[in-house]
């Protein structure tokens, strides 16, 4: 019996001391176990930074092929494009309705010479479009020559129309066939006469634009003017015969300068 108390007190004995000396007691003499060691500092798992948002950018214009396609009428090819909206049509350009011009021709006289004419013209087009043109046309000329060695001078009055092709652009060329009839008159042997005529032409030119519908035009031509006379010396020869009529016909250049909208 007093043998198993002595081992029980020595087991108690060994098991105190073994409690002393357990690190980090407050009780141990020992400085160097008594120091308690600082945390070790965990490192920290760094969080990738975020890139900043990209800035809307606006979106960039299709490509030329595209552009090109938008601008066709073939709905396969608007598909094959990827073109929903090919956007309004482009607009064509103006065509002229209006034109107030200055022209110059020669026709012959009674005695088969020269008789020019300065011309005031006036085109109306109620047709004007991409490749063809309607004009309503009048003109009033008043010309000056010499009749057998005396000054004479002599008017016309006419109207008709221009049928023609162009293309309306900022420099719009055009051709125009002319075909215009009326009254030409004149003093003939210190008389007034006034009879019929016609002319036929050809006019070709181009007009620019220069602000808007406002534009100047230029044209050269060609014009054959015919109208009903008298035949000059049979009149000399018989003066109490009442005159005999004769027809005069003659070529000529043309040019017309003008302004219009």
């Amino acid at each position: 019996m007093r043998v198993l108390l002595s081992l029980t007190l020595s087991l108690l004995t060994v098991a105190s001391g073994v409690a002393r000396a357990a690190p980090g007691d407050g009780d141990d003499d020992d400085p160097k176990r008594g120091r308690r060691r600082p945390p070790v500092a965990q490192p920290r798992a760094e969080v990738p930074a975020q890139a900043p948002a990209a800035p809307n950018r606006p979106a960039e214009p299709p490509p030329p092929s595209v552009l090109l396609v938008g601008g066709e009428d073939d709905p396969k090819l608007q598909r094959l494009a990827g073109v929903k909206n090919r956007g309004p049509a482009a607009r064509e350009h103006s065509a002229p309705t209006f034109k107030l011009a200055y022209r110059r021709l020669i026709v012959p006289h009674l005695d088969h010479t020269d008789l020019t004419f300065n011309v005031v013209e006036i085109d109306l087009y109620p047709v004007s479009m991409r490749w063809l043109r309607v004009a309503l046309d009048a003109e009033l000329g008043f010309g000056s020559g010499v009749l057998e060695g005396k000054p004479s001078t002599a008017w016309f009055l006419t109207s008709g129309v221009n049928i023609g092709f162009q293309y309306p652009w900022r420099v719009t060329p055009f051709v125009d066939f002319r075909v215009v009839g009326g009254l030409i008159g004149g003093d003939v042997a210190d008389e007034t006469a006034i009879t019929w005529c016609y002319m036929l032409g050809i006019d070709s030119g181009v007009e620019v634009y220069i602000v808007d519908r406002l534009y100047v035009s230029a044209a050269i031509g060609w014009v054959r003017a015919t109208y009903n006379g008298v035949d000059l010396p049979y009149a000399r020869a018989h003066k109490t015969e009442d005159p005999k009529p004769l027809q005069f016909s003659g070529d000529s250049f043309t040019f017309k300068i003008g302004i219009g909208l």
